[in-house]
């Protein structure tokens, strides 16, 4: 039986491999207009959910939500695919000169005008491999690309 696919902040990009999308904000082509934390279908619904620069958009309590929640709509073995700024290497680029502080603060803080577009909690790996764990996945892998951490991560049970 396959599962269906799950894009959480789906902004207005269409992926044609992805069956639902998710955002906050009502945009056209959405299947579920609803905060990511309170999702509204059924436990264990989709083998994979992806998430495209959206939790570092949350404070370290909804953080916490937000993965517990995409664990509850996975099957089990399921997989969450998550993409997010990668405080670590902001610090170390900053640190090397390699980014300015004007750059830096953006990053941390988010750009545009509405509330949903700050940056509440910008994430270092380990933050995020800790999060992950204590919401019920283990992680399958993770790195920084071009200043982004990217990690694949396993529902258990």
């Amino acid at each position: 039986m396959r599962y269906p696919t799950l894009e959480l902040g789906a902004g207005s990009y269409r992926d044609p491999d992805i069956d639902y999308y998710n955002d906050i904000k009502d945009l056209p082509g959405l299947h579920y207009h609803c905060d990511a934390r309170e999702l509204p279908v059924e436990d264990s619904t989709f083998s994979i959910v992806t998430s495209n620069q959206l939790i570092e958009h949350l404070d370290e309590e909804q953080q916490g939500e937000f993965l517990r929640e995409c664990h509850r709509v996975l099957v089990a073995g399921g997989l969450l695919f998550t993409w997010t700024p990668d405080r670590g290497w902001m610090d170390k680029s900053l640190a090397r000169y390699e980014m300015t502080q004007e750059w830096y603060d953006t990053l941390l803080a988010g750009a545009g005008s509405e509330e949903e577009d700050k940056h509440r909690r910008v994430l270092k790996q380990g933050e995020l491999v800790k999060m992950l764990g204590e919401a019920g996945f283990w992680v399958r892998s993770i790195g920084e690309v071009g200043g982004s951490i990217e990690c694949i991560a396993v529902k258990n049970g």
